[in-house]
């Protein structure tokens, strides 16, 4: 697995108490802190070449790092009228060698509907056959669209980690590109050389630790002779040009390990009754905030703390909120009281002037509006502890449901993946009507002993494509 949880030896009371000991648990999540980078690259998700805009043969994304852990993920479409490659090389810009380790990587390139999801990605880069249970709740029509959404599910690749030396000067593809281009003709694990059609999607993800001075570029190529090496290609942030749109374009870099780390806590017994168990949140939104002639990239003014309790709630969304009037607007219709917020990534890029940008909770993007930053690509890891102190064992059931695809499974509080856990949650949407949606949800149950504690850590990712907000509850049975 590309990131494990952080074990604590709490201990717990689990002796006998007289009253009901049920409280709402206060969730908090928090990025990683460590040594490391998180990078995305979202174009945003068309890559063009026209009039206006022309991306091929240039960087569309550029960072420096220094002894860091890098966590890099992207997604696109190719709409250029041309066959492409697209990689991430990594360039020694040090004095002495640089040393990369490949934890894992996914590429996906493909054609199909099910490749907007990236599956085939994820199944290498978590080493993980994920599968789809309990499809014997679903209609046929459902079963049907769930085979055009994910026709089939591979084996892993199960690469295992591997170290590069890099002399000074050298550079090579870490993900994807072209290996006669790359140090040494290095491809690693065999996703270079992946020529992506014109109207087809690319995602990709790599984590790697590297040891020395580097810089990073996404290039989107025909040739590697044509690619034009100057900083102002178009790694900056475009808002306009000419009747292309891309004020909603999401890339940047934010510093923290790859992993949104969350908790939920609960003391029960006898008395406790069957229920969803209770959360406390507070996130923070403006009051009255309103998505009309906002100024790209501006500060939402007047964000507060709001505090409630709920029987469910949700990551992977802006807990932003609009004022009366804008109620119509997708952006209103998709944020909740029960959102967290906090466990949103902060994009950090530079315009086309290289003036540093901030797009997070509390910036608006280039349209205005509040930024659409639902973590995709992102690893979370949340851990569950429960606390029975009564006579009789209770069984507690964890449910995701996500507008999209999710990978998600379970592992226990020696550090191992519960088999059977790893599964797809999947928005089996209708075309003809989306009132008839399908949420096949994650499901994960386990009993808890009297006097006893039950501590397991769900991991899961929201995959390329899928829509924001993924829906939590832990029931009580």
């Amino acid at each position: 697995m590309p990131y494990e949880p952080i074990f604590s030896d709490e201990k717990y009371d689990t002796t006998s108490v007289p009253n009901d000991p049920l409280k709402p648990s206060e969730i908090k999540f928090s990025k990683r802190k460590g040594y490391g980078l998180y990078i995305n690259c979202n174009n945003p998700e068309r890559l063009l070449q026209n009039e206006h805009i022309d991306v091929l043969n240039k960087c569309i994304k550029k960072n420096h790092f220094y002894d860091k852990e890098v966590f890099f993920t992207m997604e696109h479409n190719n709409l250029i009228e041309k066959d492409i490659y697209m990689g991430y090389l990594i360039e020694n810009i040090g004095r002495s060698d640089l040393y990369i380790t490949v934890k894992n990587l996914g590429f996906n390139v493909g054609e199909k509907e099910e490749d907007w999801y990236g599956i085939k990605e994820w199944v290498d880069f978590y080493n993980t056959k994920f599968d789809i249970l309990n499809k014997d709740r679903m209609t046929k029509e459902q079963l049907q669209r769930l085979e055009e959404i994910i026709p089939n599910i591979h084996e892993p690749n199960n690469n295992q980690p591997i170290t590069f030396r890099i002399p000074k000067g050298q550079k090579f593809f870490v993900l994807g590109g072209t290996s006669q281009d790359s140090f040494n003709g290095i491809n690693v694990f065999d996703s270079a050389n992946k020529k992506i059609p014109t109207r087809n999607i690319v995602n990709g993800v790599v984590l790697f630790e590297a040891i020395g001075s580097a810089i990073g570029y996404l290039y989107v190529y025909d040739d590697y002779k044509n690619i034009k090496f100057d900083d102002r290609s178009v790694e900056h942030l475009l808002i306009k040009e000419g009747n292309e749109d891309f004020s909603r374009v999401y890339k940047g870099y934010d510093k923290f390990n790859g992993v949104i780390e969350g908790k939920v806590f609960w003391e029960i017994n006898d008395l406790t009754k069957p229920q969803n168990l209770p959360v406390k949140i507070t996130n923070y939104y403006a009051d009255g905030f309103s998505l009309l002639n906002q100024e790209p990239f501006s500060e939402i003014k007047n964000t507060k703390p709001h505090t409630g309790e709920f029987r469910q709630w949700i990551t992977n969304a802006n807990p932003q909120k609009c004022m009366k009037g804008d109620e119509k607007s997708v952006e209103c219709l998709e944020r909740r009281d029960n959102v967290i917020g906090e466990d949103l990534i902060t994009f950090r890029i530079n315009d086309k002037n290289f003036k540093d940008i901030i797009i997070d909770n509390n910036h608006n993007d280039g349209s205005g509006k509040f930024a659409n930053t639902a973590n995709w690509m992102v690893n979370y890891i949340v851990e569950y502890i429960l606390v029975n102190r009564g006579n009789s064992k209770r069984t507690i059931k964890v449910t995701m449901s996500a507008n999209g695809i999710l990978t998600a499974l379970v592992v226990d509080k020696e550090g191992k993946v519960i088999q059977g856990t790893e599964q797809f949650a999947v928005l089996v949407d209708d075309k003809n009507n989306a009132k008839n949606n399908y949420y096949h949800n994650f499901e994960y149950s386990t009993t808890v002993e009297p006097h006893s504690v039950s501590k397991f850590y769900v991991e899961y990712t929201l995959l390329p494509n899928s829509c924001g907000r993924v829906t939590h509850q832990a029931e009580l049975q």
